[in-house]
């Protein structure tokens, strides 16, 4: 027994007076019960011998979520257990395992009553892709736990699975509807032309059929349909994945763009910024709508990205246009790039990336767009890369400018970020862009 341990009828006031160390042992009738303190809990503690003589102990609870009366009640109930023929502790193994029983029994039977494609959908959604709480500790608090996706991602795979699965889908019963029903709801988003998203759809729905199996709530012998109906549209010869695009954009349509975003009434001065900085830096526009002022360093011509696709954060290599452009639109604010609201005051929120291909949209459906054939904004990017090939730029630079990954056995032993590199090339594409807007 510890030196600051003491063996007498334990009270109310002796627990609080507890020091990290000290051990209280009660007698008489509540024999057994010991109060434990440490630096992080006071516990209360049941100590017996089961019935082949070895030494057991059961957590009654931790002060002062339970008090010292709660606590004596607790071990007067595992006692009369004991004294009945019961081990306590096995008794509160097998009773943990009755309460999985029971909760197996009641997921079987909601089961028969219909587990929707809605519950399907918003139990991959909160518990697989979006970040959300923990279960609070005995403090109360609660960590966040990051989804699989990031704040983007999460917030198109909602958009998908809602704006069709639920929406056609929602309150019927999964393991009742019979694949038909389900192509059918494909079916339809492709005859409305959305290929793509019809692919978007059939993707996000196969993996929330897969979490729904694997969290057993589905029957064991469910079959996951997405494959099947995956199949009968390939072979039918309808496409619904996007194409590896091969856009580029002339020199001679960078010079009519360029001319173009001036003078254009339906794109939002922020947009136009966010298009012509995507061509000043190679960046993704994704990336561009989020940088924030704190991550633009003008003195040393860099920006920092502390979140990137390919998951590492990197430095942005600025040329002087670049400096002098950031120079030119600097606001006090959070974001460089920053929307709007509804009565056309800038906020401090970020660019929504969607608002660059929505407002293009708008301006080819009113005839106010440059005579140059359909382009995205990601399509800028990959003129940036086609255009520092044309100039010579070395590969490994031209890679790190985009901020590609580097694959196999370069990814492995090739470290070194090419900062001093891309700086310079950038430079020169900077300069080349220069002749092309004015001197082509």
């Amino acid at each position: 027994m510890a030196a600051n341990s003491t063996k007498k009828p334990i009270t109310a006031i002796a627990v609080t007076k507890m020091k990290s160390g000290d051990v209280l042992t009660d007698i008489g009738d509540n024999t057994g019960l010991r109060v434990k303190k440490t630096s992080r809990a006071t516990s209360f503690i049941y100590r017996y011998k089961n019935f082949e003589g070895k030494m057991k102990q059961i957590m009654l609870g931790v002060y002062p979520e339970i008090g010292l009366a709660d606590a004596r009640t607790k071990l007067q109930e595992f006692k009369a257990l004991r004294a009945s023929g019961y081990d306590p502790q096995q008794y509160l193994i097998d009773q943990e395992s009755r309460l999985k029983a029971a909760e197996l029994e009641a997921r079987l039977a909601s089961e028969k009553l219909g587990f929707t494609f809605k519950a399907m959908v918003d139990l991959y959604l909160t518990e697989k892709v979006e970040d959300r709480y923990s279960e609070p500790d005995r403090k109360g608090n609660r960590k966040i736990i990051l989804g699989s996706r990031k704040e983007k991602g999460q917030k198109e795979v909602r958009r998908t699975l809602y704006g069709d699965v639920v929406r056609v889908l929602g309150d019927k019963p999964v393991s009742e509807t019979p694949l038909i029903e389900v192509k059918v709801m494909v079916d339809q988003i492709i005859a409305r032309g959305a290929n793509v998203q019809a692919g978007n759809v059939l993707r996000e729905l196969n993996l929330a059929y897969r979490f729904a199996i694997s969290n057993d709530r589905l029957p064991p012998n469910f079959q996951n349909p997405c494959p099947e109906i995956k199949t009968r549209i390939k072979d039918s010869g309808v496409k619904i994945s996007n194409g590896k695009r091969q856009r580029v954009l002339t020199e001679l349509e960078l010079q009519k763009l360029w001319q173009w975003l001036p003078t254009t009434q339906f794109l939002s001065p922020t947009v136009k910024d966010v298009l012509k900085f995507t061509l000043l830096t190679g960046m993704r526009t994704g990336e561009v709508c989020v940088v924030q002022w704190s991550d633009v360093n003008l003195k040393e011509g860099t920006i920092f990205l502390k979140e990137t696709k390919t998951g590492a954060s990197r430095y942005v290599q600025l040329s002087v246009q670049a400096i002098k452009f950031l120079a030119d639109i600097h606001v006090s604010g959070k974001y460089v790039f920053r929307a709007k609201n509804r009565s056309g005051n800038l906020t401090d929120r970020p660019l929504d990336q969607k608002q660059l291909t929505q407002q293009l949209y708008y301006s080819r459906k009113n005839n106010d767009h440059p005579d140059i054939d359909s382009w995205t904004p990601h399509d800028l990017r990959r003129t940036v890369r086609t255009q520092l090939a044309k100039l010579r730029c070395p590969r490994e630079v031209s890679e790190a400018i985009l901020g590609h990954s580097k694959k196999g056995i370069e990814g492995t032993y090739d470290l070194h970020h090419y900062e001093e590199e891309a700086k310079e090339w950038l430079q020169k594409w900077c300069d080349r862009l220069d002749e092309i807007v004015i001197c082509q």
